[in-house]
């Protein structure tokens, strides 16, 4: 509660006071105010002179400026003040009334015939009583450089002070930068009592760096960063004279598998060591796609066993098979979308991520489950990426489209057999 104390009428001037206020001129005693109608004052009086005769006068407060955090007085405060003679001809205060109670309170008891002045409190209260919503948005760039756009990725809401000011909380998102430059920035408001102040906070998509240790290969055309958020495929560009080029290690001892991606998901900045080999190995097959570059095995049947898959697998190095969880599995199991070919060929090892046509879950097979994995992807509530995505486009066509979703539906269905897909 904001408080001013007056004490009225005065001859000269009034002096107006706080609680809480401390100036040079004495605890509490924040200025004078003239008695002059034109000119303005935190707290502004009409019609102050004392008068010399009985009668009712009305002491009006306008303009009443309070301090930022109290609410403002948008009426005028009217004191009315009766004055009377008493038995030996004095002038005193008989009575007095204030228009609102709520701000404008009289503080001396009743008048006796003693008194010519008594003492008010000008009330004010806090801001907090009048609360209203505000939003804070938070829009991260888009993966598309071509395109200047954002998305939404979250709303804040808050609930303030109406009419205070307020300022946005710059969050932390993984893979992100706030963007302080962005044109679109709304950082700062003042909260509304409608709910409607909504401030905006944009982030630009990190870029990290790649650098890689060719061991004495060369390479033109390297990407030297990527992009959070994007997955890069990483170029087999490298040539070493008398060598082949065993694939990327994040090891310089060149453990663990060899990468073949920058996943979406990376941060940070990345090391790259390029392995070589002298000799000559290979892998290949009459019935499946066998990429070297990307490392990957597509166009698997489903439905089909370890066994047959591996029957399938031209190598001059010693194949097995892996599951989701890195074990080896063997015999009559299904072989599953993201599975591993793992192949030795003497001191090296080679990883080929599998890919299943329409084995969107890793099973091996095809199903409603599937089906409904694709579903939500038409309608981009699921992404699919790596071998999901290869599973998926079912029609071999390099893109998952409806006619994917309707040769999924049609093998569900009976439709066409597994022996149709190519």
């Amino acid at each position: 509660m904001a408080l001013f104390k007056v004490w009225i009428p005065d001859s000269y001037n009034t002096a107006v006071y706080t609680e809480t206020s401390q100036t040079e001129k004495g605890p509490g005693k924040l200025d004078y105010c003239y008695i002059e109608e034109d000119k303005d004052y935190t707290i502004r009086l009409t019609h102050m002179k004392q008068p010399t005769s009985a009668g009712t006068v009305q002491y009006v407060f306008r303009e009443i400026v309070p301090p930022n955090e109290y609410n403002k007085i948008d009426e005028d405060l009217i004191l009315t003040i009766t004055f009377e003679y008493d038995d030996e001809g004095v002038l005193y205060i008989a009575n007095a009334t204030s228009s609102n109670e709520e701000y404008l309170r009289i503080n001396t008891e009743t008048p006796t015939s003693t008194q010519t002045g008594l003492s008010i409190d000008i009330l004010n209260y806090e801001k907090n009583e009048q609360e209203a919503a505000y939003k804070v948005e938070y829009y991260l760039r888009n993966t598309d450089r071509e395109v200047e756009g954002y998305n939404l990725e979250e709303t804040a809401v808050f609930t303030g002070i109406v009419n205070s000011a307020v300022t946005a909380e710059i969050k932390d998102f993984e893979g992100f930068t706030f963007d302080e430059n962005n044109e679109n920035n709304i950082l700062t408001g003042t909260v509304s009592e409608d709910g409607t102040t909504t401030l905006k906070v944009y982030y630009d998509r990190n870029y990290y760096n790649i650098t890689y240790l060719l061991n004495g290969g060369e390479a033109t055309g390297l990407a030297d960063k990527y992009m959070y958020g994007k997955e890069m495929i990483l170029s087999k560009a490298v040539t070493k004279e008398g060598y082949r080029f065993a694939g990327w290690y994040e090891d310089e001892n060149f453990e663990g598998r060899p990468i073949t991606r920058i996943e979406a998901t990376r941060t940070g900045d990345i090391t790259l060591y390029a392995k070589w080999t002298d000799d000559e190995y290979y892998i290949r097959s009459d019935i499946y796609r066998v990429n070297e570059e990307e490392n990957y095995v597509s166009r698997v049947r489903p439905y089909t066993d370890i066994s047959t898959f591996l029957d399938n697998i031209d190598t001059n190095g010693v194949p097995r098979v892996l599951n989701l969880k890195g074990e080896e599995v063997t015999g009559d199991t299904l072989v599953g979308t993201g599975f591993t070919l793992e192949v030795t060929y003497g001191v090296d090892v080679y990883y080929y991520d599998i890919s299943v046509i329409g084995d969107l879950d890793g099973n091996g097979k095809v199903s409603v489950t599937d089906l409904s994995v694709m579903n939500q992807s038409m309608v981009g509530r699921v992404t699919l990426e790596g071998m999901r995505q290869l599973a998926a486009d079912i029609s071999d066509d390099e893109k998952v489209s409806v006619t994917d979703l309707s040769m999924l539906n049609q093998l569900l269905t009976g439709k066409i057999t597994v022996k149709d897909l190519k």
